[in-house]
């Protein structure tokens, strides 16, 4: 009785606790990538992970920011490349956490395993 109350509680706590950020990323498949992307005015920033990758999982947080933090500036989208191996082949992606930058549909910059501050360096050039 004792766990089921307990784990009640944190699934309450869990969904009322979730980041705000969270809700300002788009999850993409081979499906909707082109229109969530590629069709996409402006800039978009992708974040190409697992669920199982443990740097992936580290990076998270960091992109929730940068999500919250460019809300209604920037677009920000997370690509499980698992659920997503066309788009994942399409791009090359061979290494995991991978973020690329996109403007009006281009690629501008590619990073493999880096820190979100550098990110947002990016984002504020690609701005420009």
């Amino acid at each position: 009785m004792k766990i089921k109350a307990i784990l009640i509680a944190c699934a309450v706590f869990l969904t009322f606790t979730m980041s705000a950020a969270d809700k300002n990323i788009i999850d993409a498949t081979d499906k909707n990538f082109d229109a969530e992307v590629i069709k996409k005015k402006g800039i978009v920033l992708v974040d190409f992970h697992a669920t199982w990758c443990g740097p992936c999982k580290k990076l998270s947080p960091e992109i929730s920011k940068l999500a919250e933090k460019y809300k209604g500036k920037a677009s920000v989208v997370k690509v499980d490349v698992d659920k997503a191996p066309k788009v994942s082949d399409k791009y090359k992606i061979q290494y995991i956490p991978h973020v690329v930058l996109f403007k009006d549909g281009k690629v501008v910059k590619v990073v493999e395993g880096r820190d979100a501050k550098s990110i947002g360096k990016d984002i504020e050039s690609a701005m420009k």
